[in-house]
């Protein structure tokens, strides 16, 4: 079957508006990182009321859609500032106040032209969440209407008749991959395929069950392989898992298509990724360094996360493969808890930066919580780099945003841009309310459940250059 995107609009959608408020790193933010003290600020909501948000962040007016506002990217070695970066942020929020997340960015340079899948609440729960489209043309400047890529995607918001069952699974979708020449893949609970940029898409097809028989989980963007003379798709790396529950519970592996992924008939799973010897991995962006290795950022599942019934405990660590992706070193452990969601990109000269994000404010002390003096957990988006094919990364690292509040930090995408600089969508928690909802800041780990939920998301922007070491 092909589909063609629906403008958001013409389903009765609200569309979606920028917003100035910053999440960015401003002057308060660097004066907050020198030891200075943060402020408490608020934000009018859709329905006209204030909600109450701990902010260390300053409000910056919004001119709407395709807005951009002056920041800065800390360049930290340890906690003390080295170098102020200048950079520019965007910020996009849902006007139905409902929460927008989980960015896939990418960019397409036969057209110039920058594409996002993002993923939006659904109002009523027991649908998924919605997955829409935008574009631009500019690099980010601006960006078009938000669009459903599947037409079955029609909002329950506007009335519309009931959905069938059957099609609820095809709402949602993660792993936006571009193969090149106007082809693309994403998954959900099967594959969809476009051959025109993403302006239509063809699905579904079925993702295959692990070599187990198990589901797979996918999450993060395939590794695409090129003849180097011809620059064809040879073949795409896909990382996934299963997961039992319980401790390890997790099963994780890459496998390979050959023919753009309708097929995948080969399953690597690294005894260093599994079993009682190895170290757990679910979430795992891949990326391919100047000299042939592939690296994976693999978030690490460790005994916290079941004890505590809280993913935001995960690890970050680094595996290398140096034949193609059949076998894998020993996870190399960067951080043991509180980030991860990774984004690799192979910069012009080889080095690779990677974006991440930063969940300490969920995590009791022993365990690296961080909290402002006020009590409220803290998130950032940091990002560090190798100069070495992965093999090590710089101890300093940069923060491209920071804010405290019971909202989260999450996923980021980072996609290089002709002109050099680097472009990072990630899950901005901005909203985040001082009231009944979330961490209120005692010092405990508390799981998340139907009473204590995190606060809203929206995806924000930067736009950025790594500094000099």
């Amino acid at each position: 079957m092909k589909v063609r995107c629906l403008t958001a609009a013409l389903l009765g959608f609200v569309s979606l508006f920028l917003t100035g408020r910053s999440v960015l790193p401003s002057e308060e933010e660097n004066e907050i990182a020198r030891g200075g003290a943060a402020k408490a600020d608020g934000i009018r909501s859709a329905q006209g009321g204030v909600t109450a948000v701990k902010a260390t962040i300053i409000l910056t007016p919004g001119k709407g859609f395709g807005d951009w506002a002056p920041t800065k990217v800390l360049q930290m070695n340890g906690d003390t500032v080295t170098r102020e970066l200048p950079a520019e942020h965007q910020l996009i929020m849902d006007a139905s106040n409902r929460e927008v997340s989980s960015p896939y960015l990418l960019y397409m340079p036969e057209r110039d032209k920058l594409l996002m899948l993002m993923n939006r609440e659904n109002p009523y729960k027991a649908l998924p969440r919605d997955s829409m489209l935008m574009s631009s043309k500019d690099h980010g400047r601006t960006w078009g209407n938000p669009t459903f890529w599947n037409p079955k995607h029609l909002d329950p918001l506007t009335g519309t008749a009931a959905i069938e069952a059957e099609e609820l699974s095809e709402r949602h979708a993660v792993a936006l991959t571009y193969l090149g020449d106007g082809n693309l893949i994403m998954s959900g609970a099967n594959h969809w395929f476009s051959h025109d940029y993403g302006e239509t898409w063809e699905g579904p097809t079925a993702i295959p069950p692990a070599s187990n028989g198990d589901q797979v989980i996918l999450w993060d963007p395939y590794l695409v392989d090129r003849d180097s003379k011809t620059g064809k798709v040879t073949r795409l790396v896909q990382p996934g898992c299963t997961d039992t529950g319980g401790w390890p519970g997790l099963r994780s592996f890459v496998r390979f298509s050959y023919d753009g992924g309708l097929t995948w008939p080969e399953e690597i799973a690294p005894p260093s990724w599994n079993g009682p010897t190895g170290t757990g991995a679910s979430e795992k962006a891949l990326c391919r360094a100047r000299n042939g290795t592939i690296i994976v950022a693999c978030r690490i599942r460790n005994a916290m996360v079941i004890k505590e019934r809280n993913d935001h405990y995960s690890g970050l660590g680094i595996s290398l493969s140096k034949d193609d992706g059949h076998t894998w070193t020993k996870v190399k452990v960067l951080y043991d808890y509180g980030r991860h969601h990774p984004s690799m990109v192979l910069m012009p000269k080889g080095e690779i930066v990677m974006t991440y994000v930063v969940r300490l404010g969920q995590l009791a002390k022993e365990y690296g919580g961080l909290r402002d003096q006020d009590g409220f957990g803290q998130w950032r988006i940091e990002a560090v780099v190798s100069r070495d094919n992965g093999e090590s990364w710089m101890a300093h690292r940069y923060v491209l945003a920071k804010w405290s509040g019971t909202s989260q930090a999450q996923s980021t995408s980072t996609v290089l841009l002709p002109d050099g600089s680097l472009l990072t969508a990630f899950g901005a928690g901005y909203r985040g309310t001082t009231g009944g909802l979330g961490y209120l800041g005692d010092g405990k780990s508390v799981p998340v459940d139907k009473e204590r939920q995190l606060g809203p998301l929206d995806i924000a922007l930067v736009r950025w250059r790594p500094g000099p070491d």
